[in-house]
């Protein structure tokens, strides 16, 4: 009977020991979790906090500006001002695609050829009008008065059409412009924010340099303005309508 009891004191004694010391490594565990979560928030913080705008540089610039100087004119914007706000990867095979049929004799007689921007190489084409109508009895291009804007690269080659911007009413894609057979620019107004959006399909790259500026009120967006100049006309809506 004695060594009985014994038996059981340490039988007792090695397992509140035991369970003792499962609590201290349980405690360390979550004192070391709760160390290395806090130091993964602090970076996580502190890389959050470092972004610095980069300004436009003069190469760009000098690629920018020649073919931008309505648009920068139209809006009071100075090119200088503007500033990298985003670097992305760019595939144009990742776009929304379609496939076409498009021979010469078709864009030929396409009533918006005159508005499209193609490549220097001409086997590319951008068409910002995607939206606009073709009054028949007028016989001429007008403004379809769709809020929302599409933008189109067409490539006459492979017979592929890529959707490769789009936005809704607060946004508009002003002007679209090539810089070479790979690179095109987009001007773009989004709530007063003017963006200079180049893509480049052969570095696979996207750069957007904007800026704040002021609206324009009086006579509304360049793409309107611009639209206007090179012939489109406003809609005239019959009485039944």
């Amino acid at each position: 009977m004695k060594y009985l009891a014994l038996a059981l004191f340490l039988f007792l004694f090695v397992f509140l020991f035991s369970c003792r010391n499962n609590e201290k490594q349980t405690g360390d565990n979550i004192q070391k979790s709760t160390i290395i979560d806090s130091v993964f928030i602090q970076k996580a913080e502190s890389t959050e906090i470092e972004t610095v705008d980069i300004p436009i540089t003069a190469d760009v610039i000098a690629k920018v500006k020649p073919k931008a100087q309505a648009w920068l004119r139209y809006y009071s914007l100075d090119i200088s001002d503007f500033t990298l706000s985003d670097s992305s990867v760019f595939y144009l095979q990742n776009c929304y695609t379609q496939d076409i049929e498009i021979s010469p004799d078709e864009l030929k007689a396409d009533p918006f050829r005159d508005l499209y921007a193609f490549s220097p190489d001409r086997s590319k084409l951008i068409d910002m009008y995607y939206y606009e109508s073709y009054d028949e009895k007028r016989g001429t291009v007008v403004f379809g008065g769709e809020p929302d804007q599409a933008v189109w690269l067409y490539d006459i080659k492979a017979q592929k059409a890529y959707q490769v911007w789009f936005t809704g009413p607060s946004g508009v894609c002003d002007a679209v412009f090539w810089i070479n057979n790979n690179s095109f620019v987009l001007l773009t107004n989004y709530d007063n924010e003017y963006s200079i959006v180049i893509y480049d399909s052969e570095e696979e790259n996207k750069k957007i340099y904007a800026v704040e500026g002021n609206a324009r009120p009086d006579t509304g967006s360049f793409f309107y303005y611009d639209g206007k100049r090179k012939g489109v006309k406003d809609p005239i809506y019959s009485e039944n309508e």
